[in-house]
């Protein structure tokens, strides 16, 4: 008996059925999700994200923007810490922390 609820904990736990299990609650809510990308993107992005979001500015160029200091220090520059730490390179976040702390600069 308890090998049966192994079995079943597991195939109730398995991606296929978590997918079926998100459909149910989505299709009983009224959601319908999108057909692909390329539908997504020309029937919600386009048409009703981009407009609604087209005047915001990311909070980090809004600083830079009033001469004050960013946050790249606890978001690019925690990894670069980490990954010295652990014996990680982490090329590309470094030249991100360089290049803003020198746009900080100026």
């Amino acid at each position: 008996m308890v090998n049966f609820w192994k079995t079943s904990i597991r195939a109730a736990s398995s991606p296929f059925w978590r997918m079926r299990r998100c459909e149910y609650f989505f299709s009983s809510t009224g959601y319908r999700p999108a057909k692909n990308g390329q539908h997504y993107v020309e029937g919600t992005l386009v048409p009703v994200v981009i407009p609604r979001s087209a005047l915001q500015r990311l909070a980090m160029v809004q600083d830079l923007e009033s001469g004050r200091w960013t946050e790249i220090d606890y978001l690019n520059g925690a990894i670069v810490k980490m990954g010295s730490e652990v014996g990680i390179d982490t090329p590309f976040h470094q030249s991100i922390v360089a290049l803003i702390h020198a746009r900080e600069q100026v």
